[in-house]
């Protein structure tokens, strides 16, 4: 009788220990497959903000055409002023076209040399911000009013896109 009470107890010893090692198994594996996830959802994340940059850039409310030829990342300031003011002050636009093609972001346009300045073109943040990525590209800004051919300047394109 205790033989087999010993080997009982070691049966059920053997069998927590096993359970023991699955449930640890269980557990790193949960967390490698977080941590994977996590790193795809900021890879997403960031593709949608070089996505909403293009998208930006490609947009002919801001792009500078001089002489009917456009530029590749040249944005004409007398564009970002207009858009800036049309977003600002026409909310049927800014709430039906703009947040469809922006959706929760936010898009800011420096000059950084020779002169600095800011415009916030747009900006759509969500109630709870739980993650955020911002993209930054370096454009030209063209000012039309400095005659006789223009003025060009170092500037940035920033993209922050909600999440």
């Amino acid at each position: 009788m205790k033989k087999a009470q010993i080997q009982t107890m070691e049966t059920i010893a053997v069998l927590f220990i096993f359970f023991i090692l699955i449930g640890l198994g269980l557990i790193f594996y949960g967390s490698y497959q977080k941590g994977k996830v996590n790193t795809k959802l900021v890879e997403i994340q960031s593709s949608k903000s070089i996505r909403l940059a293009q998208t930006v850039l490609n947009l002919p409310e801001l792009a500078s055409t001089r002489k009917g030829v456009s530029g590749s990342y040249v944005v004409d300031e007398l564009k970002i002023e207009s858009l800036k003011y049309v977003i600002v002050n026409n909310q049927e636009l800014r709430y039906g076209l703009y947040q469809q093609k922006f959706g929760n972001s936010k898009i800011v346009v420096k000059k950084i040399y020779p002169t600095a300045q800011e415009w916030k073109i747009y900006d759509n943040p969500i109630e709870e911000i739980k993650s955020q990525y911002s993209f930054f590209i370096p454009i030209s800004i063209y000012d039309p009013l400095n005659l006789p051919s223009g003025k060009y300047s170092f500037g940035l394109l920033e993209v922050t896109n909600y999440g």
